[in-house]
């Protein structure tokens, strides 16, 4: 059975990374998931954010089935 890949985007509260971390959330203030980083990537740029994939890296934190 082939595991689900799952991504979640964060990122710390007020850029601070002491106090944690806050995520996309949908509609109904449910944790976003996406299939993989390159989804969450089209996400954030159809949402207004010009960042190449580097600046991203640099400015999110993408959660891989629950690991950074």
């Amino acid at each position: 059975m082939e595991e689900t890949t799952i991504v979640t985007v964060g990122r710390p509260i007020n850029g601070i990374s002491l106090n944690g971390d806050e995520f996309l959330l949908d509609e109904d203030d449910n944790v976003l998931q996406f299939h993989s980083k390159d989804d969450a990537y089209q996400f954030l740029r159809d949402n207004g954010v010009d960042l190449t994939d580097e600046e991203m890296e640099d400015s999110f934190r993408f959660y891989v089935n629950g690991e950074i």
